[in-house]
């Protein structure tokens, strides 16, 4: 028969075996890269979540992310070279074994597909590191606009309620504190208008002097 797949060589057999395995292994690289494509787009979401809640919380977040993605990164693009090793390793095996038996050679066009079907896995698996590369760009970039947003609104809590780093004041209780205060003042000066038919002396002062 043509198909070399067919045939019942060991050395053959074993070839089919290989090429079956190198296949699995590359699906599974690449299933494994897009669990943590999305690993990494939800933790950016949550992130975004957390941060109306907790900004140092956020940032410590993003940066162990970050860590994460980097590893993650790492372990994809060596299991591709490792993977793309392993697919040299079985094609120079077919080619040693469709050489050493004339009878049973395999048609050139049957190598040739399977060399081009692990080349575009391969391929497709590159791209999926690129992604997720990406990803981790995005992840730094948000840990910078979140820095950036503390900032801002560290200074416009300083700006609107007098707060700077550090402190602790009850900006609350100060405010109420201060209403009491007018209130008081304001029930002092009516408590002595009532009390008195003249006004104050300033007020009089003011009264008898002011241009007609």
């Amino acid at each position: 028969m043509d198909n070399w797949s067919d045939c019942s060589d060991p050395s053959l057999v074993f070839v089919d075996i290989m090429v079956g395995a190198v296949i699995r292994t590359l699906a599974d690289t690449m299933d494994l890269a897009h669990v943590m494509v999305g690993t990494v787009v939800r933790t950016v979401a949550d992130t975004m979540d957390l941060a109306h809640v907790m900004v140092g919380t956020v940032i410590r977040t993003v940066a162990d992310t970050v860590d994460l993605a980097h590893v993650m990164v790492g372990t994809v693009i060596r299991t591709v070279a490792d993977t793309v090793g392993a697919a040299g390793l079985v094609i120079r095996i077919i080619r040693i074994v469709v050489n050493a038996t004339p009878a049973v050679r395999a048609p050139r066009t049957t190598v040739a597909a399977v060399a081009t079907t692990v080349a575009v896995v391969t391929a497709s698996t590159t791209t999926v590191a690129t992604a997720v590369a990406a990803a981790t760009t995005t992840v730094a970039a948000m840990t910078a606009s979140t820095a950036t947003i503390a900032a801002v609104s560290a200074t416009a809590a300083a700006a609107i309620f007098g707060i700077h780093a550090g402190e602790t004041t009850d900006v609350i209780g100060h405010q109420n504190r201060g209403c009491r205060q007018d209130s008081a003042n304001c029930q002092s000066q009516q408590t002595f208008l009532e009390q008195h038919d003249e006004p104050p002396l300033r007020v009089a002062w003011l009264l008898a002097y002011r241009t007609p």
